[in-house]
């Protein structure tokens, strides 16, 4: 059962009252892990934190409330564990993203330009986008597009769209490979 957690009316999720009062219990454990990694950030040429100590805490409360969202007690592990999990997991990887960007900064703004800020494509006529997803809805299974929409509308995680339909996050990424075949193909 996912206890801190409620339907959100357009999709998606948010937390209960319960998932509320535990993150904020638990406030200090997002806390220690970005001054974990603030102790060891990623530095610049003068040797100075890139990452103010600010933006790393930002992100450990988010990383606590995904935490939250995502919490199963089923399994029989404390929250705080499953927590400090996810957290660490989720500031590490935050941090090889700045580490990536860092990089990316080396090169000039040109080249920092080009990989950020794509050119973007024509966009469709809103006519032309309804028909073009009412041939999609009509040529693969509703369970499919729902996957196909959250994954590539809404932007969420394979993680997310299994919380939310009952898979792991492999079959996932199985269904929507096999969805993006039969719309190429339709």
């Amino acid at each position: 059962m996912k206890p801190y957690r409620e339907a959100r009316d357009g999709g998606g999720w948010r937390l209960n009252r319960a998932g509320r009062e535990i993150v904020a219990e638990n406030h200090g454990l997002a806390l220690y892990w970005a001054w974990k990694i603030y102790k060891r950030p990623v530095r610049n040429e003068t040797n100075e934190p890139v990452t103010p100590v600010a933006d790393l805490m930002s992100d450990a409360c988010g990383a606590l409330i995904y935490a939250a969202v995502l919490f199963d007690d089923r399994h029989g592990v404390p929250f705080g564990a499953w927590a400090s999990r996810v957290i660490g997991l989720q500031m590490k990887d935050a941090k090889r993203r700045r580490r990536v960007a860092n990089r990316l900064l080396t090169f000039g703004d040109d080249a920092l330009e080009t990989v950020l800020a794509p050119p973007a494509p024509e966009p469709l006529a809103v006519d032309d986008a309804r028909t073009t997803c009412n041939v999609i809805r009509r040529s693969i299974p509703a369970r499919s597009y729902r996957m196909l929409y959250l994954r590539y509308v809404l932007g969420w995680k394979l993680a997310e769209i299994g919380a939310v339909e009952g898979v792991c996050k492999e079959r996932v990424r199985q269904v929507i490979r096999e969805a993006v075949k039969w719309v190429r193909a339709a």
